[in-house]
């Protein structure tokens, strides 16, 4: 194999051939079976309109085929259906989709992304827009945008807009891509870098790390990081256990993210990032306040507010907020977009890459008499399991954060 950088590859991802990789796709789309089908891709039909239903469909093609990724020919917006992701989840595989992103150019948009699946590799299409920093009267109030990147349709149609956008508005952010879109866009990591962002791991397609031995999580993270220097952080959100944060720090990184979105006013809780014990090592977490997927502008701003209402020391604030290219580049959903950078603005608050956020932090040294704070880093089953978890990590952070305030050392203990 010809290796042309981080964004190529000639048949093979990762060590996958095409035959490692189930497109799925609709009943409708017998053009797309056989675009595929001449490449060596094999394929599986669903009804996206009641996506899940097609579980079984896909479990039987994922055994005939032995197969390692999910390839979805659309994507939760477009197809009205909101069942993708616990899809993925129920057969625990990796994913990507070539998807179009916008409803109403959906099926140009998908015949070009697929294009580009087939093809291999191409040059990524779209220069660096470089962002000015506008920085905020009170540098105590930062925030920092990350976007998960792990759809070709996100990167060929949403990344464009989002550069824009966060050029204009004066943004540096944080990018996690998988490797699956770095490989098929060559010189997408090198785009993302000149137009002033971070770019983190995502997976090497999407995968699951939970539940796989230290040592293989430990060598796919360090395949991930070939080719990307400089990498400092990984949102595995969902996909990570205990092992997972030992296994970034052997490898060099200095933090991930969890999730811990601001939905519900009484259960909502403003946390710094706070340094996690893992092995005899340390890594740096940071907590995703807000998330913009599938919400409304309202929404979105609800969550933020639930944010700062929570929080003790109203100077000394950084938020986290998650988007997607594939979503908040999409036309109908980048004014929210904007909207969300906007207000943070107008609010004191001014931009920083998570990887500059965690590098202002002071370094701490772990020994056995720091104090230590037990954080489940999955929920648990259903509802009443995850409110549980939730709230017995909110009491678990709030401690950690209060100790440090008071010149303790203190850390959490994923478990």
């Amino acid at each position: 194999m010809k290796e042309y950088g981080i964004g190529c590859w000639q048949g093979i991802k990762n060590g996958f051939s095409t035959g490692d990789f189930l497109v799925v796709r609709d009943y409708s789309e017998g053009w797309i079976e056989r675009l595929v089908a001449q490449k060596g891709y094999p394929s599986v039909e669903i009804d996206y309109s009641k996506a899940y239903s097609g579980l079984g469909a896909i479990r039987k093609a994922v055994i005939k085929n032995d197969s390692k990724v999910l390839l979805y020919s659309r994507n939760e917006t477009v197809s009205k259906s909101s069942r993708l992701g616990a899809l993925t989840s129920e057969l625990r595989m990796g994913y990507s989709s070539f998807s179009g992103i916008d409803r109403v150019y959906w099926e140009e948009q998908t015949r070009a992304c697929l294009e580009d699946l087939l093809a291999g590799c191409v040059e990524v299409p779209f220069r660096a827009i470089p962002a000015r920093i506008k920085n905020a009267a009170n540098p105590r109030r930062t925030f920092s945008l990350v976007f998960d990147a792990e759809q070709l349709g996100g990167i060929r149609f949403g990344m464009p807009r989002v550069l824009a956008l966060l050029a204009e508005e004066g943004v540096q952010a944080t990018f996690f891509c998988t490797n699956f879109v770095l490989r098929t866009y060559s010189g997408l990591a090198e785009v993302i870098r000149r137009s002033g962002h971070e770019v983190g791991l995502h997976g090497l397609h999407h995968e699951y790390l939970k539940g796989s031995p230290f040592e293989r999580q430990q060598a796919q993270v360090a395949e991930m990081k070939k080719g990307l220097q400089g990498v400092s952080g990984a949102n595995f959100v969902g996909r990570m256990d205990i092992r997972t944060p030992e296994a970034l720090a052997v490898n060099g990184l200095r933090y991930f993210v969890v999730a811990f979105k601001n939905t519900i006013g009484p259960l909502s809780l403003y946390c710094p990032p706070l340094l996690t014990r893992a092995g005899v090592n340390t890594v740096w977490v940071a907590f995703i306040q807000a998330e913009t997927y599938g919400k409304n502008w309202n929404e979105i701003k609800l969550q933020l507010d639930n944010t700062l209402a929570s929080a003790e020391d109203s100077d000394g604030l950084h938020l986290t907020v998650l988007a997607h290219p594939f979503y908040d580049g999409a036309l109908e959903n980048l004014a929210n977009l904007r909207r969300l950078v906007e207000y943070l603005h107008c609010e004191g608050f001014s931009p920083l890459r998570l990887e500059d956020k965690i590098a202002s932090l002071p370094p701490v040294t772990v020994e056995p008499s720091v104090s230590s704070f037990r954080f489940e880093l999955n929920p648990g089953w259903g509802r009443a399991g995850a409110l549980l978890s939730r709230f017995k990590n909110n009491l678990a952070a709030r401690e950690c954060a209060a100790a440090i305030r008071r010149g303790s050392r203190a850390v959490l203990d994923v478990v």
